[in-house]
C-alpha cells in the first residue's frame, strides 16, 4: 500500500482527497500547510507520492515547499493541485518539478490516474 501525503489548506478539500485515496487503499498524511511538511522532512521519503495545493493562503503551498524538499535533498514525487489552470506550474508541471497536475475539481479516476502515474516515474 502506497503512503501520500496530502497538502491543502481547506480542510473539506484536504479531507475529500484523504477519503478519496484511503477508501483507493493508500495511506494518508493530511496536513494544512507546507511547513508541516518541513517538520516530518526525515519522514517524507518514506511517503511513495505526495499532493500539494498550488495555493495555500496559511502558510507555504506546493512551489515553496517542493523548492525547499528539493533544496534539502529530500526525493518524493509530487502532485501539484489546483482549479487554477493559469498556473504555469499546472500547465507544465515538470519544469517545476512535479511529478504531475490533477485540476480541481477532479474525478476519482483522475486522481487515482494521477497518483498511478505518479507512482510509476
Amino acid at each position: 500500500m502506497a503512503a501520500i501525503i496530502v497538502l491543502d489548506d481547506e480542510k473539506k478539500v484536504r479531507d475529500c482527497i484523504s477519503n478519496l485515496l484511503e477508501v483507493l487503499g493508500y495511506s494518508v498524511k493530511r496536513v494544512e500547510k507546507g511547513e508541516e511538511v518541513l517538520k516530518i522532512a526525515e519522514l517524507v521519503p518514506s511517503y511513495d507520492v505526495a499532493i500539494f495545493d498550488i495555493n495555500n493562503y496559511v502558510g507555504m503551498g506546493a512551489l515553496e515547499t517542493i523548492t525547499w524538499l528539493k533544496e534539502h535533498n529530500i526525493k518524493v514525487r509530487v502532485i501539484v493541485s489546483s482549479s487554477d489552470t493559469e498556473h504555469p506550474a499546472m500547465a507544465h508541471p515538470d519544469q517545476y518539478g512535479f511529478a504531475g497536475a490533477l485540476k480541481k475539481p477532479f474525478t476519482v479516476a483522475s486522481l487515482q490516474k494521477a497518483v498511478e502515474t505518479a507512482l510509476a516515474a
